[in-house]
């Protein structure tokens, strides 16, 4: 159990998706809302345990970005349907992470590397997640939005903390 740890909680992701789709579908946004953020956390925690508990595999590498792209287009592509936001809020971002992910595999220069794979937390997490679920926020539960705000500077502190640390320190 120890071993897969941060994956399942990963793979909580997935399960949240058409959960949340549903919900905006069927029009309880708070509760949508709530569950995105959640499935931030998530995304937050997986990785701290699996630093914490040393258990990082290179499975996990791949499946937690992969289970935070589902949950981000799954969400943002539904807002999109259902007017929230415009379309070109989710295909730039998917533009900007792919082009970064294909550059920074095929250059020589590891600096360049590096600095394309933290260009793309911060633009895919970054603004991509983080800006999603910071609209959810405003939109759906404005009276919260302040405190949710301030949770989500801190998630955003403490991921690209231990990214950047992860990088850097190699």
């Amino acid at each position: 159990m120890k071993k897969n740890l941060a994956n399942y909680i990963s793979a909580i992701r997935i399960i949240l998706s058409p959960i949340i789709v549903c919900l905006f579908l069927l029009g309880n946004f708070k509760i949508a809302t709530i569950l995105y953020l959640f499935g931030l956390l998530t995304d937050v925690i997986d990785g701290f345990i699996a630093r914490r508990l040393r258990t990082v595999s290179n499975f996990g590498t791949i499946w937690d970005p992969i289970t935070s792209v589902i949950m981000f287009y799954s969400v943002s592509l539904t807002l999109v349907l259902l007017g929230y936001i415009s379309w070109v809020y989710p295909f730039a971002i998917g533009i900007f992470s792919f082009s970064s992910l294909i550059f920074g595999r095929i250059t020589k220069n590891m600096k360049l590397r590096r600095n394309l794979h933290v260009l793309d937390i911060v633009i895919g997490s970054g603004i991509g997640d983080l800006g999603i679920g910071l609209l959810m926020t405003y939109i759906f539960i404005p009276e919260l939005s302040m405190i949710i705000y301030l949770f989500i500077v801190i998630m955003i502190l403490i991921k690209y903390y231990y990214k950047y640390k992860s990088l850097v320190l190699r």
